[in-house]
């Protein structure tokens, strides 16, 4: 596109070029917010701090390269924290005006990048950071949005620059030489000298609370620990914190010293150099500990995802019960081809990875299925990981099949009727001496499996006497498999007067245990009362409510299940498609390889609706090819204008149902 210049657009308009007003202490509050909603303002200052300056280091195992931080007050209230390095680059290049910069600033203009907002690396987009959002967080921690920022370079360039947010302005200003020296002195009340080594020096002028909080407590020590500790271990890499009359060098915290063998307080799993089925990329290392004697601290749990050095979030140690996973720790670390990967997947603030996408989630899959691995061969856990995943997958079709089926029933599809009507609500014929037998309480809405660690509420029953004389009566109500009575519930004889019921027993409960329903499969609750008295002595009544203990029920509706496939290379786009069932209904069978699919397959609720809403357009597609359509009128059917405006109008009405229901 040819650019038109603000003088000639203005003349074609007649009008006036204003630039565009920004409030821009609430754009910085929106930068500090999204640190916020991870570990901090002070968390991200120190990570944000190491991060640039480890990027700009002048070697690339980091010789020589230190970074010091120290908190100081000029005693007529005002504070500083500076950090300052050695080892790096400098803030190199021109002080480049907004309207000369360029998109892909080359490598050596670090100046005008760390000035700049969102201009990166020319070559390669940078290593940990090139945002532009970390000298705002600098910025956000300074109760007068103010920083100060020196560098000395190795040509003897000595420059001072000064980053500030006004109402609607965020202007930068900057010395050199001489007159930068005496700049200085001036914004800092004479607290800093001129830097005398090579490296950068950035002052954040009168730190937020929570930063010197931080810094005074030792939860900032503790931070840069956690999040470095790989850099600290493998290049000695020195981070200092400076107090007065103490200076410390930040090593590894105690409680992340990795084993690297089994012991009696520690199980260990170390992999090395595996493909994992990420694209061809290689897991260079995932090394995973649990320690026997106690939980591990929140910071440090779960397996730490690293890049260059600087750990980004963690991997949750999901599906194993709290007293295994909360003794997990450890981290997984990749190939350099597979970190440039995954570095598009990251969040702005460097704390966050869409485990949605493709590779990320490929990531998390292979992660947590050596962790359930590591479980059952070092920790004596029985179950398998990947069982675990699919009996949620199975979950999410089971709420997606029931969903679909009830709206093809009320629109008057029809299909597999296999299957038992106990546990429905279904009206009976009315009888004047009947068992009241209210439904149950389950789990999930419309949804008769009940699993183990789950509950079914709402047991209860009361006899009924609507004719004109007392009766007697036995009410009975108990459990029963398929082969023998269990449990009774209640067994009383009882008068009920005419015109009145017999007042309600319960609500019961039963809590799923393997202990009490050892078998999976189908049980009956079943409330029976036998009469004793008047003209239908000894006949009895019975109602019969049914459940399923850690299997589905029998297929019944139009739709019987829906069935996982991963579809070859070449038609990975497909999304699914419903076949005939066995039953005389359909099978939906849908693409787990579809980035769709793998963007929600760890959230159950997301992939019930993904599910869902694909049933829901094959409901459409077989509504479209019967010969009495009952979702679609013949003119609807005659154009694909039509067609398509009623499926969305369809499909709308749909959702509304699933979520209003």
């Amino acid at each position: 596109m040819t650019e038109v210049s603000a003088k000639s657009s203005a003349r074609a308009t007649d009008g006036e070029i204003r630039e565009t007003a920004i409030y821009w202490p609430e754009q910085v509050k929106a930068i500090v917010d999204g640190y916020n909603q991870y570990s901090g303002i002070a968390h991200g200052v120190q990570k944000d701090a190491i991060q640039n300056s480890w990027d700009a280091r002048s070697t690339s195992k980091g010789t020589g390269w230190t970074i010091e931080f120290e908190l100081r007050s000029d005693g007529k209230g005002t504070s500083y924290l500076s950090f300052r390095d050695t080892g790096t680059f400098g803030l190199t290049g021109k002080v480049i005006p907004a309207d000369k910069m360029v998109d892909n600033l080359p490598d050596e203009e670090r100046w005008a990048r760390f000035e700049s907002l969102a201009f990166v690396k020319g070559s390669n987009g940078g290593s940990l950071g090139s945002r532009g959002r970390g000298k705002f967080i600098f910025i956000g921690a300074s109760k007068r949005l103010t920083i100060l920022y020196d560098t000395l370079r190795a040509d003897g360039v000595y420059r001072v620059g000064k980053h500030w947010v006004e109402k609607t302005k965020c202007p930068v200003i900057s010395w050199e030489g001489e007159v930068a020296k005496s700049r200085l002195q001036d914004e800092t009340n004479g607290m800093f000298k001129p830097l005398e080594t090579i490296g950068t020096r950035i002052i954040i002028v009168d730190p937020v609370d929570e930063v010197i909080e931080a810094w005074v407590d030792g939860t900032f020590d503790r931070a840069i620990s956690e999040t470095w500790w790989e850099i600290i271990q493998k290049f000695g890499a020195k981070i200092i914190a400076k107090r007065v009359g103490k200076q410390t060098v930040e090593g590894l915290l105690p409680e992340f010293v990795l084993a690297d063998k089994d012991s009696k307080e520690y199980k260990v799993s170390i992999r090395e150099n595996e493909k994992a089925n990420l694209g061809g990329f290689k897991v260079k290392k995932l090394h995973i500990v649990s320690k026997r004697s106690g939980t591990v601290p929140n910071d440090i749990r779960g397996i730490s995802v690293q890049r260059g050095g600087m750990k980004v979030t963690s991997i949750d140690v999901r599906y194993l019960p709290n007293e295994l996973a909360s003794s997990i720790y450890g981290y997984v670390a990749l190939d350099e081809d597979a970190e440039t990967l995954l570095r598009k997947d990251e969040g702005p603030e460097h704390y966050s990875i869409d485990f949605r996408r493709s590779f990320p989630g490929a990531l998390r899959r292979y992660v947590e299925d050596q962790l359930g691995v590591f479980a059952r061969d070092k920790l004596g856990w029985a179950r398998d990981v990947r069982q675990i995943r699919r009996e949620q997958q199975q979950l999410a079709e089971r709420r997606a099949l029931l969903a679909i089926n009830k709206i093809a029933r009320e629109t008057g599809f029809f299909g597999s009727s296999s299957g038992t009507k106990e546990g429905t609500d279904e009206p009976r014929p009315w009888r004047p001496i009947r068992v009241r037998f209210p439904a149950f309480v389950f789990p999930r809405k419309d949804d008769i499996r009940v699993n183990y660690g789950e509950k079914v509420v709402g047991i209860r029953v009361s006899g009924v006497n609507d004719s004109d004389t007392q009766i007697k009566t036995r009410l009975k109500m108990f459990l029963r498999s398929d082969q023998k009575e269990l449990k009774t519930y209640l067994d009383k004889d009882l008068a009920i007067d005419p015109e009145k019921d017999s007042g309600e027993f319960g609500p019961y409960e039963e809590a799923i245990s393997v202990a009490n329903f050892p078998a999976i499969g189908r049980y009956v609750v079943v409330a029976r009362m036998t009469i004793l008295s008047g003209k239908q002595k000894g006949s009895t009544i019975e109602e019969k409510r049914s459940f399923y203990v850690g299997q589905d029920p029998p297929a019944k509706g139009l739709f019987e299940k829906c069935e996982p496939i991963e579809y070859p290379d070449e038609a990975r786009a497909l999304m699914g498609e419903a076949q005939s069932g066995e039953k005389g209904g359909y099978k939906l069978l849908y693409n787990v390889r579809h980035p769709a699919y793998l963007a929600i397959e760890n959230d159950q609720d997301q992939q019930a609706e993904y599910l869902f809403r694909l049933l829901s357009f094959e409901l459409c597609r077989l509504d479209v090819i019967r010969e009495k359509p009952v979702l679609f009128t013949s003119e609807e059917k005659g154009t694909s204008d039509g067609l398509l405006r009623k499926t969305l109008s369809v499909l709308g009405g749909f959702l509304n149902k699933y979520y209003g229901s």
